[in-house]
């Protein structure tokens, strides 16, 4: 069963970081074709995107201990691209205040970073 789940967070890893790849490749070809002065609208991403900043927000704070496995580390890394990628219009479109989550997000990343420093500091946990 470990293996399997194993198995499966490697698999949730890698969809991860395909979202990020997706949405970095679309705020390239968006910044391209602006400059060919072509405007698109809406914005490709406007029916994804404020659900995929909440759903990495929610993998990134279901960190079960005190460090984060390869799926909260895809997580945390795609939510950068997704939240470079995602023009502010966007997000808080659905239910929920996209701003309030990732902002607790951050402070979640925040203080699991905190933990780690104080426990590197003084060598015990």
């Amino acid at each position: 069963k470990a293996q399997d789940s194993n198995r499966d967070k490697e698999k949730m890893s890698t969809v991860v970081y395909g979202i990020s790849v997706l949405f970095s490749s679309c705020r390239l070809s968006m910044e391209r074709m602006s400059k060919d002065g072509i405007n698109l609208y809406p914005h490709p991403l406007r029916s994804f995107g404020s659900r995929i900043v909440q759903t990495l927000c929610q993998i990134i704070e279901d960190v079960e201990g005190d460090s984060m496995d390869e799926l909260e580390i895809a997580a945390v890394k795609a939510l950068e691209s997704v939240l470079l990628s995602t023009p502010a219009s966007i997000l808080n479109e659905n239910d929920g205040d996209d701003t309030s989550i990732v902002r607790d997000t951050i402070f979640f990343i925040a203080k699991m970073l905190m933990a780690d420093i104080m426990v590197g500091n003084d060598g015990s946990k």
